[in-house]
């Protein structure tokens, strides 16, 4: 039953991983630098956004699950443009060094320094996906699959 939801939600929401790992990217870019202002005001505006979309598309275009994969996307494009823009603004990036695959000298602290976190991420998501698993053979309906799911989410909010 949950896979007639789950499918299409999963398969729009997975056009959302390159704006969402750009966000993630912004926002380290702007706590390296000491400013976590920047980055709380855009990810207020694209969480309002997705707050504003997803009822209308939801409900008033009776879209139902997939307006609420398409009202995320949409909020995490805008996010990913935002950190895009107010980078250049700043001059933290360049146009001309943002799609060039940097040397594997310059990765290397980076890749080494962000391992553990990594693992941690993997763990947490790790765990996430087995209690779900579990919550859905526990009920059917998916009621107590939606409530561990802002469990989840509410969890995910400190980081």
């Amino acid at each position: 039953f949950a896979n007639v939801f789950a499918k299409p939600y999963l398969l729009i929401r997975s056009f959302s991983f390159l704006p969402n790992l750009t966000s993630l990217i912004g926002y380290s870019a702007f706590r390296g630098v000491l400013d976590t202002v920047t980055p709380m005001k855009i990810s207020a505006f694209a969480n309002v956004f997705n707050a504003v979309l997803d009822p209308f598309l939801i409900f008033s275009l009776g879209m139902g699950v997939t307006g609420a994969a398409v009202a995320t996307l949409a909020a995490e494009v805008i996010s990913a443009v935002m950190f895009v823009r107010i980078l250049l603004q700043r001059r933290m990036i360049r146009w001309s060094k943002l799609f060039r695959i940097p040397d594997l000298a310059k990765l290397e602290p980076l890749l080494k320094g962000g391992l553990a976190l990594q693992l941690r991420n993997f763990a947490l998501n790790l765990t996430f996906l087995a209690v779900t698993r579990v919550t859905q053979s526990i009920d059917d309906t998916g009621v107590a699959a939606a409530a561990h799911a802002l469990a989840i989410q509410t969890f995910q909010v400190g980081g």
